[in-house]
């Protein structure tokens, strides 16, 4: 899936509608795959929010995981 750079810059509210703009089509596929495979669509839409809460908190709680990641592997070796 390719997703643009946004054209707006932080904070603007059309950013805003634009990202949802481009994730708009790849989640109604990511549905309907789902749902084909015998998920039901209550289902789906349940799982999606529980993975972005999920998302949202491990951002919370560390915004940039590539950095931890760096840190682990150094004090590893």
């Amino acid at each position: 899936m390719n997703i643009p750079a946004p054209t707006g810059v932080p904070g603007d509210m059309t950013r805003s509608l634009e990202c949802e703009h481009h994730f708009s089509a790849p989640i109604r596929i990511l549905i309907d795959q789902a749902v084909s495979a015998g998920w039901t669509a209550m289902e789906v839409f349940t799982a999606i929010e529980e993975v972005v809460k999920d998302q949202r908190q491990a951002q919370m709680l560390d915004p940039d995981p590539a950095e931890a990641s760096e840190e682990i592997a150094s004090v590893e070796t």
